[in-house]
């Protein structure tokens, strides 16, 4: 689990494939940011950064967050076919 200090960024970075190749969602590709063993996220459904064919980043800034285990989720839609994707990080002070 990778570990960040409070008012450091946090690059959130999917590669997203079909077929063992990269590939865009025609529909979209969105993140959801928990506390983990919350239900309410700090970030909801924002459409992340296309940095190339089926690259996506997301930077979640730390500075006004408490320290603990945080949970990130990518929902990629392309039509009706929806993959998600989880992973963790923690803040510490």
């Amino acid at each position: 689990m990778i570990l960040y200090r409070i008012g450091e960024t946090v690059t959130c970075k999917v590669t997203i494939l079909r077929g063992g190749a990269v590939y865009d969602p025609v529909t979209s590709v969105l993140i959801y940011i928990y506390i983990k063993g919350t239900s309410t996220p700090l970030v909801n459904g924002v459409a992340m950064s296309k940095e190339d064919i089926g690259i996506y980043t997301y930077d979640f800034q730390t500075s006004n967050q408490s320290a603990g285990l945080y949970r990130w989720t990518v929902k990629a839609t392309d039509g009706v076919k929806i993959a998600l994707k989880d992973r963790n990080f923690k803040v510490i002070a």
